[in-house]
């Protein structure tokens, strides 16, 4: 029986093993054999590179060549309309009218300068100032809402003398952005939260048959909308002839929906007549500390 005499074989000059001389023998009686399974592997993978090469080529051609031309497209629409968003992002600046100078108590005067807000989705806080000859008022900041008019204003300054040459210095204007995921239609949302009406307004002068020292209004102030508030502030524009003849500030606490407050306001004789009132909210609507429960 044929034994493997290469497991007692021995290199004389030491430089190879017989386990050495075994794997070298395999690989000789192997090696075309070997050279046929890289060649396989070889053209396998160059044919599955190929057939992928070829459809991702068709793919694009069927389906990534049309997605390419609509980004594009929708980048050149972009830069078309980048003079439209430019627009509609714009803030337009706000407007001033002429300043009222109203005193109903002897050298205690009222600042008034009706303002407007034409923007559709900005808050503005306007910081400014009465400035006179002689004197000026303190600055302070009040909020315009959007798409809003109110009224810049200063109430009772102090002076021994008219302040002639009077007028209005705005010292800044800063713009806050409401959010369109939070107020996507700010109009709707103010429309919905501003509502108020004046029950049963009285006017009476200082007589001894009312026993009143200065002029008098009361009236009711009922919550029409659908919101119970923990505080608001408000002017009241009071008329007669249908000219204002004066504003009076108001704050409010505790307003539930649909309840009426009543108000009882005292001024100055200056005021000889007031025929009707109108009521404007000053707080900032968008501001959830205003309502009760927040």
């Amino acid at each position: 029986m044929a034994t493997n005499r290469f497991t007692r074989y021995k290199d004389p000059t030491g430089e190879f093993s017989n386990t050495q001389l075994q794997v070298g023998s395999w690989y000789l009686r192997h090696k075309l054999f070997l050279e046929k399974i890289f060649l396989v592997a070889l053209i396998l993978v160059s044919g599955g590179l190929g057939i992928y090469g070829i459809g991702g080529l068709g793919y694009y051609f069927v389906v990534g060549y049309f997605q390419d031309r609509d980004i594009l497209q929708s980048q050149v629409q972009e830069i078309q309309n980048s003079s439209y968003m430019h627009v509609k992002t714009r803030v337009a600046n706000m407007e001033f009218r002429g300043l009222d100078v109203f005193t109903h108590t002897p050298r205690h005067y009222d600042f008034l300068v009706p303002a407007a807000n034409p923007n559709p989705r900005h808050l503005s806080h306007v910081t400014y100032r009465f400035v006179y000859s002689g004197g000026q008022t303190p600055a302070r900041t009040v909020t315009i809402l959007p798409q809003s008019q109110s009224y810049l204003h200063y109430f009772d300054q102090q002076s021994d003398q008219y302040p002639e040459n009077a007028r209005l210095e705005v010292l800044n204007v800063a713009w806050q952005r409401l959010d369109p995921r939070a107020f996507p239609d700010p109009k709707a949302y103010m429309d919905l939260r501003s509502k108020f009406e004046i029950e049963d307004f009285v006017f009476n002068e200082p007589s001894d048959k009312t026993g009143l020292l200065t002029n008098q209004v009361t009236f009711g102030v009922r919550n029409l909308t659908a919101f119970d508030f923990y505080e608001l502030d408000f002017l009241v524009i009071l008329f007669n002839a249908g000219q204002v003849v004066g504003v009076q500030p108001l704050y409010l606490q505790d307003l539930p929906t649909r309840r009426a407050e009543q108000v009882d306001l005292r001024f100055g004789n200056g005021i000889r007549f007031v025929e009707s009132a109108e009521l404007l909210v000053v707080s900032n609507l968008f501001d959830t500390s205003i309502y009760a429960g927040n």
